[in-house]
C-alpha cells in the first residue's frame, strides 16, 4: 500500500528524487500516525504506547521542528480522560516523553545547538508564517495557495521546468489533477456510504488520530500553503486510514477506485522519473543549471559560490546536498557584486568581504561568473 500510494503521487515521487529533507522524517511520521491509530485494552499497554509515541515525536522534531504540530493532538487528553482514563494517561506519557527526550538530546549529543522548539513554538502559537507566504489568512489568495499545494500531490511539481508537448502539458496540469480529485471524492463518498458509522466510531475511539488528521489539513493553510512539502502529514495520515479500510475487506468498487487513483497518478510519476533520470522533455537552461549544481556538489571546497540565476528548486537541492557547507549566490550587478548566503529560512545579504574570505579558504567558485566579479572575489 505504501509503494502503491507513493507511485500514485507524482509530487511525492519528485520529493524523493530531489532528496528533500522532509523525506527523512516520513518513516517517523508514519510510525506516529500508526500509534495514534492503535488501541490497547490495558493501562500498561497504553503507557508503553505513550513512551514509544513520545520517542518518535521527539525524533521527528529533531529532524524537522515543523513537526511540533504533532504535539497538538495530544491536547485531547483531558477530554478523553472522562471516558477512557487509560488512553488519556498514555497521551500524557507521550507528551512528557517527547519533551523530555527532545530536551535531553540538546543536553547530550546536540550540546550548544539551537533549541528550535523554543525558537519557533511562539511563532506557531501566533499562527505566524515565515516569509514564505505573506497573504492574509482570510484572503482568497491564501485559499488559492492552499488549494495549489494540495493539487501538487497529483501534479509533477517540476512540470514548469519541462518542455512538454501541448497534449501532455494539458494532461499533467489540468486533466489528471481534475480526474484525481473526482476519484478521491468518489472514494470518500463510497467509504461514508458503506462504512460511515464504523468509521465514525473508530475515530471517536481514537480522538488523537482524528485531531492529527485535522491538524494535517489545517497546518498547510497556516504555514507555507503553496508548498507540497507541507502536505506530507496529510498523505501519511490518509495512508494509515486507507490501510485500516483495506484490512476491513472493502467492496470491489472501493478497490477499483483506489486502483484508478494510483493508475492515473502513475502517469505523472512516469514523467517525473523520465525527466529526472533520462532528461526527457528537458529545458536546456534547467539542464545547464543542474550541471552546475552537480559540479558544486562534487567539488571539495569548504563552501560554494554560484552565479545568480539558478532556479529556486536547484538552489534548494544544492543547499541540501552540500550541507553543512555555506552556499553563496553572487549577482554580477553593474555597480559591483551583490552577495547573499543561503540560510534556513531564505537568503541573507552578506558583504563581498565575507565571500572573498570564503574563496580564500578554498571555496568552489562557479565558472559562469564574469571575469570582473571573479577578480573582485579573489583575495
Amino acid at each position: 500500500m505504501l509503494a502503491a500510494s507513493t507511485i500514485g503521487s507524482p509530487g511525492l515521487v519528485s520529493l524523493f528524487l530531489l532528496a528533500e529533507d522532509n523525506v527523512l522524517y516520513l518513516p517517523l511520521v508514519l510510525g506516529v500516525f500508526a500509534l495514534f491509530a492503535r488501541r490497547s485494552v490495558e493501562a500498561r499497554g497504553e503507557r508503553r504506547r505513550g513512551v514509544l509515541l513520545g520517542v518518535l515525536l521527539a525524533a521527528a522534531m529533531l529532524v524537522n521542528v515543523s513537526l511540533l504540530v504533532l504535539l497538538f493532538p495530544l491536547a485531547v487528553a483531558p477530554w478523553v480522560a472522562r471516558r477512557d482514563p487509560a488512553r488519556a494517561g498514555g497521551l500524557a506519557v507521550a507528551g512528557l516523553t517527547a519533551l523530555g527526550v527532545y530536551h535531553l538530546a540538546h543536553l547530550v549529543p546536540f550540546t550548544g545547538a539551537l533549541n528550535a522548539l523554543h525558537a519557533f513554538l511562539p511563532q506557531a502559537l501566533r499562527l505566524q508564517d515565515f516569509a514564505q507566504s505573506t497573504t492574509p489568512l482570510g484572503s482568497a489568495a491564501r485559499l488559492e495557495q492552499y488549494v495549489g499545494g494540495l493539487r501538487a500531490i497529483a501534479l509533477t511539481p517540476s512540470v514548469h521546468l519541462m518542455r512538454l508537448t501541448p497534449a501532455l502539458d494539458a494532461a499533467l496540469r489540468t486533466w489528471i489533477p481534475a480526474v484525481s480529485c473526482a476519484l478521491a471524492l468518489a472514494l470518500v463518498v463510497q467509504l461514508v456510504a458503506a462504512r460511515g458509522q464504523a468509521l465514525g466510531a473508530a475515530l471517536r475511539a481514537r480522538p488523537e488520530l482524528a485531531a492529527a488528521l485535522l491538524v494535517s489539513l489545517v497546518f498547510p493553510y497556516l504555514y507555507e500553503p503553496a508548498l507540497i512539502e507541507r502536505w506530507d502529514l496529510f498523505w501519511v495520515g490518509g495512508l494509515v486510514g486507507l490501510v485500516h479500510v483495506l484490512r476491513a475487506r472493502p467492496s470491489r468498487a472501493v478497490v477499483a477506485t483506489l486502483v484508478a487513483l494510483v493508475a492515473i497518478g502513475s502517469v505523472g510519476t512516469g514523467v517525473a522519473v523520465a525527466h529526472h533520470y533520462g532528461r526527457a522533455w528537458a529545458d536546456p537552461a534547467f539542464v545547464a543549471a543542474r550541471s552546475v549544481s552537480a559540479r558544486a556538489v562534487r567539488a571539495p571546497g569548504t563552501s560554494v559560490v554560484v552565479a545568480h540565476g539558478l532556479a529556486p528548486l536547484v538552489l534548494a537541492d544544492l543547499a541540501t546536498r552540500v550541507a553543512p557547507r555555506d552556499v553563496f549566490v553572487v549577482d554580477d550587478a553593474p555597480g559591483g557584486p551583490r552577495c547573499v548566503r543561503l540560510a534556513l529560512l531564505g537568503e541573507v545579504a552578506v558583504p563581498v568581504a565575507e565571500v572573498r574570505a570564503a574563496v580564500a579558504r578554498g571555496a568552489w567558485v562557479d565558472p559562469r561568473l564574469s571575469v570582473r566579479t571573479r577578480r573582485a572575489l579573489t583575495p
